[in-house]
């Protein structure tokens, strides 16, 4: 669908939306959500159905790197895997190193569902300003299809990188970090 046509029908379904109560609202805003992604956007997710919530997810393994061009230091390196296990090689509350967290199962298929949604698959493979005193920056998700990376050297790729980086540094800082072992 042309993103003009598609901006106009949202916006009708907006105004359609607006008439009911805030709980209908809410329930037709989660049954847009496509399958894998609409049980954690209901808010909970049973214990006994947490384990087949993370299969569903169409990615393994989320990384993004980021780091300095000109001889600067790695900024850091954020890994989520699926099942929860969370992994930064970089600076927690001014400490340099390697720590390990947790990241919910909410926050790993939200992140998987803005892959998904911002045509992460479809971007390029290397955005480029050509400079050499920059940061850059690689995002990387793993599936059982194969990897996808995408290379940003100046901060100069699509707006929907820099959203999916923004949505990387917020998950990041809601886990509770220590110290890798």
């Amino acid at each position: 669908m042309d993103g003009r046509i598609h901006r106009v029908a949202r916006l009708a379904f907006a105004v359609c939306v607006a008439s009911y109560g805030k709980a209908d609202r809410d329930a037709i805003v989660v049954a847009e959500v496509p399958a894998p992604y609409r049980e954690i956007f209901e808010g909970w997710v049973a214990n006994d159905q947490v384990a087949s919530v993370w299969a569903g997810f169409p990615y393994d393994r989320l990384r993004l790197e980021r780091w300095c061009v000109w001889g600067g230091p790695n900024l850091g390196d954020l890994e989520f895997h699926r099942g929860g296990r969370a992994v930064l090689r970089g600076q927690v509350d001014g400490e340099q190193g390697a720590f390990e967290g947790t990241i919910d199962v909410f926050d790993y298929g939200k992140l998987c569902y803005a892959l998904q949604e911002l045509d992460f698959e479809g971007m390029k493979a290397r955005y480029s300003d050509e400079g050499f005193d920059v940061e850059e920056s690689t995002l990387t998700a793993t599936s059982p299809r194969g990897t996808k990376q995408i290379v940003d050297h100046g901060d100069v790729g699509p707006i929907g990188l820099w959203t999916l980086r923004a949505a990387f540094d917020g998950v990041r800082a809601r886990i509770h970090w220590e110290k890798a072992k």
